[in-house]
């Protein structure tokens, strides 16, 4: 049983079969294929849908990176992952992709139909498929119930994608900077980068990267090497910038010593 609950991957199944049970117990108490239980169930599907993708962006392992501070260190700057970054992930898994993204534009679509059916409601327009409008949009609520098979990747993909941060830490009594390098849910990876011999920072961003914000930011030390290299990293240049800032501040304070 320990085992279970400490697996990212059981618990999002825990998570779909607890949401499919109680989708269908909400169904089953509305009077069954009613316009009320397709209201009803649909409506319960969209929230518990919200619901665990607010679950999954809050695994940003917070605990762990304090954890890992030092006494007098402090976080100068931390960032995450670009949501592109997200969108490559699923886009490689054939499986998540399909499982997130048909009941995603299914439930776009349906709202637009739910929308424009309440406004024919309110202007009195004439019924069609021998219903009202406000009939037609409880029944229409119903498209929203294939979100529940999106639970499961939704969590397992975001909570991964949000657990990706970069965070920048700097000594208030040395001003010493490091970089922390934090993943991971369950199984989590965390790097300590030190950062006081970086020399040169490099951001690399395609025109079409810079302008939605993504790109790659390369610190390489003075004794040369391969460097570290930061992927898709929301904002680079603020990153790039603050790095470089932290790196000048600490030199200063070794002339000044």
């Amino acid at each position: 049983m320990s085992r279970l609950f400490a697996s990212w991957r059981a618990l999002k199944w825990l998570a779909f079969l607890f949401s499919f049970a109680l989708d269908f117990y909400i169904f089953h108490i509305s009077d069954p294929f009613t316009p009320l239980s397709f209201l009803t169930s649909g409506v319960a599907a969209l929230l518990m849908f919200a619901f665990f993708f607010e679950v999954a962006r809050a695994m940003r392992g917070r605990r762990r990176i304090h954890r890992a501070l030092d006494d007098n260190e402090r976080i100068s700057y931390r960032v995450g992952q670009h949501v592109m970054a997200l969108m490559r992930k699923i886009r490689a898994d054939g499986l998540a992709y399909t499982a997130i993204w048909f009941p995603v534009w299914i439930a776009i679509f349906a709202t637009f139909a739910i929308l424009t059916m309440l406004v024919k409601n309110a202007i009195g327009a004439a019924p069609e498929f021998g219903m009202d409008w406000l009939t037609l949009a409880q029944y229409a609520c119903g498209f929203y119930l294939p979100l529940i098979f999106a639970i499961p990747f939704v969590l397992e993909h975001v909570s991964e994608w949000t657990s990706n941060q970069y965070i920048l830490a700097v000594d208030a009594k040395t001003l010493d900077p490091r970089l922390l390098i934090h993943s991971g849910v369950f199984d989590y990876y965390l790097e300590t980068v030190s950062i006081e011999r970086t020399v040169t920072t490099r951001v690399h961003q395609k025109w079409w990267e810079a302008m939605i914000g993504i790109g790659d930011v390369e610190l390489r030390e003075t004794a040369g090497g391969e460097g570290e290299t930061l992927r898709d990293v929301w904002k680079p240049r603020i990153l790039e910038k603050k790095i470089r800032l932290a790196i000048k501040a600490s030199k200063r304070r070794d002339h000044a010593d």
